[in-house]
C-alpha cells in the first residue's frame, strides 16, 4: 500500500516537472500608411511577412495572427516586396503582455519615403526649436550653442535615416525638392489666383458700362484703372510662364502637372486675354471715347446701340470662359497643394 502511494506522489511531482501546455492567443495589428503632416490611414490589403510567414490586412488594414507561448517575442514584420513600402522604425517587434491591446505598424510608400523623411526632420527640428537659416548666425555669436545644435541635428539625422531606411544623399535631395515646391507654390498660385481675379474685375467693369455706365465718365476711369492693374498680372503670369512650368517639372517631378500648368496659362493667354480682353481694349476704348466726345446725340445714339452689341458678342464668352478657368485653376492649386507633400499613396 505504501508503495502504491510512493508510486502515486512520484507520477504527480513528475506530471508537475512537465512543461506546460502552450496557450494560444490572437494578436491584433494595425497597419496605418503614414501621410503627409503626420497624418495616417489605414493600410487596407496589404501583404507582409510575419516571422517569414506571408499574411494580408483586412480592408481596415487589420491582421489577426494567432500565436502560442513558444512564439514569444520578438516578432518580425516586414514587407513582401520591399520596393512597394518601408516598414517605418524597426521590423522587429515586442508584443504587448496583454493580447487585447492592438499593435501599430506604419508603413510609407517607398516612392514616398524620401519625401517622408525629409518631413519628419523638419518636423523634429521644429520640436527642438532648430532653424536650419538661423544655424549661421548662432555660429557667429555662441559656438557652445552652435555645437550642442549640430550635436541634436546630428542625432535626428540618423535616427531618421534609420527608421525610414534613407540615406543622407536621399534626404537631401528630398528635401531640396520640398524647398522647391515650397517656394513655387505660392508663386504659381499667386500668379494664377492673381491674374484670374484681375481678368474677373475687367469683365465686371465692363458688365457695367453695358447696364449702368455709358454715361457716366468716371466710370470710364475705373475701367482705365482696372484694366492697368490687370496688365500688371498679367505680364507677371506671362513673363514667369516658362520658369513656373520647369519648376513643377523640376520639384514636383510631374509631367502631367506640368503639362496641365502649360494648359492653364496657354487657355488664360488664348481664351481670355487675346480672345476678351484684347478686343475690348483696343476696338471697345477707342469707340467709347469717341462716344463720349460725340456732340451729336443721333450719333452718341448710333454709337451706344454699336457699343451695347458688340460688348453684348463679347461679354458672354469671356464671362463663360471666366468661369472655365475658375474650375480650373482651382483644380490646378489643389492638386499642386495635395502634392507639395508627399501623400502616402
Amino acid at each position: 500500500m505504501i508503495n502504491r502511494l510512493a508510486a502515486i506522489i512520484m507520477a504527480a511531482l513528475l506530471f508537475c516537472n512537465l512543461p506546460a501546455f502552450s496557450q494560444a492567443k490572437e494578436y491584433g495589428f494595425q497597419f496605418e500608411v503614414l501621410l503627409s503632416g503626420g497624418k495616417t490611414k489605414a493600410a487596407a490589403n496589404i501583404t507582409f511577412l510575419f516571422n517569414g510567414s506571408r499574411q494580408s490586412t483586412n480592408t481596415q488594414g487589420m491582421a489577426y495572427i494567432t500565436l502560442d507561448n513558444r512564439n514569444a517575442p520578438p516578432i518580425n514584420i516586414r514587407p513582401v516586396d520591399e520596393r512597394e513600402y518601408t516598414i517605418v522604425g524597426n521590423e522587429t517587434i515586442y508584443l504587448p503582455p496583454n493580447a487585447d491591446i492592438i499593435t501599430t505598424v506604419t508603413i510609407v510608400r517607398s516612392s514616398q519615403k524620401e519625401a517622408a523623411a525629409a518631413e519628419e526632420i523638419t518636423k523634429l527640428y521644429r520640436q527642438q526649436k532648430m532653424d536650419r537659416k538661423e544655424m549661421d548666425s548662432i555660429r557667429r555669436v555662441d559656438q557652445a550653442m552652435y555645437t550642442q545644435m549640430l550635436s541634436k541635428q546630428d542625432t535626428i539625422l540618423k535616427t531618421v535615416m534609420k527608421n525610414f531606411k534613407v540615406t543622407e544623399s536621399d534626404l537631401r535631395s528630398a528635401r531640396e525638392l520640398m524647398d522647391g515646391r515650397d517656394k513655387y507654390f505660392g508663386i504659381i498660385s499667386g500668379n494664377l489666383e492673381g491674374y484670374l481675379n484681375e481678368a474677373k474685375d475687367v469683365r465686371d467693369a465692363f458688365q457695367n458700362l453695358v447696364m449702368y455706365s455709358l454715361e457716366n465718365p468716371k466710370s470710364f476711369k475705373l475701367l482705365d484703372s482696372t484694366i492697368e492693374v490687370y496688365n500688371q498680372y498679367y505680364n507677371q503670369l506671362n513673363n514667369t510662364n516658362a520658369e513656373c512650368e520647369k519648376a513643377v517639372l523640376d520639384y514636383w517631378k510631374s509631367y502631367e502637372l506640368s503639362m496641365s500648368y502649360h494648359n492653364l496659362v496657354d487657355f488664360s493667354i488664348n481664351n481670355i486675354h487675346r480672345a476678351s480682353i484684347i478686343p475690348l481694349n483696343a476696338s471697345l476704348i477707342r469707340k467709347i471715347n469717341i462716344y463720349l466726345n460725340e456732340p451729336s446725340k443721333k450719333k452718341r445714339n448710333t454709337l451706344k446701340q454699336e457699343l451695347t452689341l458688340e460688348l453684348n458678342s463679347i461679354l458672354p464668352v469671356f464671362d463663360n470662359n471666366i468661369g472655365i478657368l475658375d474650375v480650373k485653376i482651382k483644380g490646378f492649386v489643389t492638386n499642386l497643394r495635395a502634392k507639395r507633400d508627399f501623400q502616402g499613396e
